[in-house]
């Protein structure tokens, strides 16, 4: 995962410096509003997945591990 992250984000850094050297150049592949409607939406995106693994952590996954102590107690003969 930690090597998935840094190859994105080296891509990431890599696009953007393109962008803006082609920029003080003169040329305009794409505007700086795309750019920056992307950069929001990966902001979201990050927040969100955040959250989502905030939640499983707190409430999901203490959750199931009750259930899993739970089954290993021993029962009484009776």
């Amino acid at each position: 995962m930690k090597l998935l992250l840094g190859i994105v984000s080296i891509i990431i850094v890599l696009v953007l410096a393109i962008l803006i050297i082609l920029d003080l150049w003169g040329y305009e592949l794409i505007s700086w509003h795309t750019v920056s409607k992307g950069g929001v939406m990966i902001a979201v995106i990050a927040i969100s997945s955040l959250l989502i693994c905030l939640i499983y952590s707190l409430f999901i996954k203490k959750h199931s591990q009750d259930k899993k102590e739970s089954s290993k107690r021993v029962k009484p003969i009776n």
